[in-house]
């Protein structure tokens, strides 16, 4: 498995090893589903994810290229998957479809698209922007909530049937480790960009 950085390096704190976050989070549901589903399943590559993982500047710039660097990772190409989290969707004035939930009301009917009106606070909406972009061009969207949800909706259904392949996905840095185990974990390449 694959794991480049690009842009500048970081400065500063760096974030806790991903083994002690997998320590951590195997006494939550959360660690106890991702150890049942995933780990157990594929133990060997679930080790290399941890490996991999580890080797990521979270505190650094730019891009950060898991499983398989650009050259594999397109939004667009099937089965691809674009994700977002939800601290995107904005809070002043806030979201009409709520904050910490993967609802868009104008991705359900793809507002603006048809002509239909666009509530004050999606005009500037970075979901809506992401999410219009990449169901245009052919991928699935996903406003990520919880670590359970993504490992319901996207780390499962890639590691089980191929679903997804490919991804992108746009996270807080500090995530960048936890999510790079089970995007590899589950057999993806994938873009991380860092929320700024």
């Amino acid at each position: 498995m694959k794991v480049t950085t690009t842009g500048e390096p970081g400065s500063g704190e760096r974030p806790a090893p991903v083994w002690g976050f997998a320590l951590r989070s195997v006494v939550s549901g959360y660690g106890w589903q991702f150890t049942r589903r995933v780990v157990l399943r594929h133990p060997w590559r679930t080790l290399n994810a941890l490996r991999d993982a580890e080797g990521i500047d979270a505190a650094g710039r730019g891009a950060v290229e898991v499983g398989g660097g650009t050259s594999t990772v397109r939004a667009g190409d099937p089965p691809s998957i674009v994700g977002a989290g939800f601290c995107l969707k904005p809070v002043d004035p806030p979201c009409p479809s709520g904050r910490f939930n993967h609802d868009c009301v104008c991705l359900e009917r793809l507002a603006g698209a048809d002509g239909a009106a666009v509530h004050a606070p999606c005009r500037s909406c970075a979901i809506r922007g992401i999410g219009t972009q990449s169901l245009q061009a052919g991928s699935a969207f996903y406003v990520m909530t919880s670590a359970r949800d993504i490992l319901d909706d996207v780390y499962v259904p890639a590691l089980e049937s191929r679903r997804f392949t490919t991804g992108l996905f746009v996270l807080c840095r500090y995530s960048f480790k936890p999510f790079a185990v089970g995007v590899l974990a589950s057999g993806m390449s994938a873009t991380l960009l860092p929320l700024n």
